[in-house]
């Protein structure tokens, strides 16, 4: 077992609590887009667990971000994204936080969108805890969330 592997390992005890199922290891599955875009800045994340409600419904989460927050997709995907370098280590190993449902969005010319996630899209983050990743699970990596303050701890995103 990788370094890597063994760190998302733990990752995903300290997040949920339990034992991982499974990991998402985007280098063996799809490749990483070689170029990618500033988009603009994430102001808020929707996603749900596989925790349900008495209902039976699935338990809904978001998390706001602050202007620390970048959101980079691959060049293309947006007209407004902005070609650049994103200077992070793409992770050989991801662990899943939850299915993502979507992003609140200001953009570079500063208006607001909502990006809505398909139902194959997860959430997933680094084994640092780091960076989050929207993870196409037929497509492969659509989105990274980084941040100076990012972190992905015991009680879910933080910063």
């Amino acid at each position: 077992m990788t370094k890597e592997l063994k760190a998302a390992e733990k990752r995903f005890r300290i997040i949920h609590g339990k034992d991982p199922r499974e990991h998402i290891q985007p280098t063996k599955r799809w490749p990483w887009p070689k170029k990618w875009a500033l988009s603009g800045q994430p102001t808020r994340v929707y996603y749900a667990s596989d925790r349900r409600k008495p209902t039976g419904k699935m338990v809904q989460y978001y998390h706001d971000h602050d202007d620390s927050v970048e959101l980079w997709e691959p060049q293309g995907a947006r007209a407004w994204g902005r070609p650049g370098n994103l200077k992070v280590y793409l992770p050989a190993v991801l662990t899943c936080l939850g299915y993502a449902l979507g992003i609140d969005i200001k953009r570079l010319d500063r208006k607001y969108n909502f990006i809505e996630c398909t139902k194959r899209d997860m959430i997933c983050t680094n084994a640092r805890g780091n960076m989050l990743v929207f993870v196409d699970l037929v497509k492969g990596p659509w989105a990274i969330i980084i941040g100076d303050k990012l972190e992905v701890g015991p009680y879910g995103i933080e910063h």
